[in-house]
């Protein structure tokens, strides 16, 4: 009954943090991201990670762009992680340069009664051919819902500073989705977010994004 009553809760959170974020951002183009990641170990609390993700979207100025990614993922101590990657994304048909992109990510996490809360500091060095680079921070912060089943609801809001010409915050997502555990070694996430940024000085309209992550650890 207890946990019952946990996974509604959870989902009707969930549900009125979904319709905050599609009322806000409402109006934009829908993006599906269906994206494949492997992970397998090298040492205790060291692991190897790769993953990839094409981008299928009705706006043909994005469609056909892949996003590569290879990196490391380090647990020094209980409730730190850290994250340095190299992206490289490919920008398909739209006529924009390809970009690479080395980052690296410091997430603090910890418990609040039933609840896990994660914060992640993300930085990024954004390379583009023919455009001059410029670093840009990522700030999210995540909350993990009790898990009900195999599925662990969760929700988080991420915010975009780009540093450079713009000197600005200039986006921010705000998501709900669910881990679903499928195996000892397979797992699911589904994260449906609202993406809005700024171009030209202005907020856009937001666009919508399905993103699936089909993950498996050797």
């Amino acid at each position: 009954m207890r946990r019952t009553t946990r996974g509604l809760t959870a989902i009707v959170i969930l549900v009125v943090w979904l319709s905050v974020g599609t009322g806000a951002f409402a109006g934009g183009d829908f993006v599906y991201r269906p994206k494949f990641a492997l992970s397998g170990p090298i040492a205790s609390n060291l692991r190897w990670t790769g993953s990839l993700e094409p981008k299928i979207t009705s706006d043909a100025q994005q469609a056909g762009e892949i996003s590569l990614v290879g990196g490391l993922w380090w647990k020094p101590m209980a409730h730190v992680t850290v994250e340095p990657q190299f992206k490289y994304v490919t920008k398909g048909k739209d006529g924009n340069s390809n970009e690479s992109r080395p980052r690296i990510s410091l997430e603090l996490d910890d418990k609040a009664g039933p609840f896990k809360i994660a914060v992640r500091n993300r930085f990024e060095y954004r390379m583009k051919e023919h455009k001059d680079a410029y670093w840009r921070y990522r700030a999210r912060a995540k909350v993990k819902f009790p898990k009900v089943a195999r599925v662990t609801p969760f929700l988080y809001e991420e915010v975009f500073y780009e540093f450079g010409d713009k000197d600005e915050l200039d986006g921010n997502e705000a998501g709900v989705g669910a881990g679903i555990r499928l195996g000892n070694r397979l797992a699911l996430d589904v994260d449906l977010r609202c993406r809005h940024s700024k171009h030209g000085g202005r907020w856009g309209t937001g666009d919508i994004h399905l993103l699936t992550v089909l993950k498996y650890d050797f």
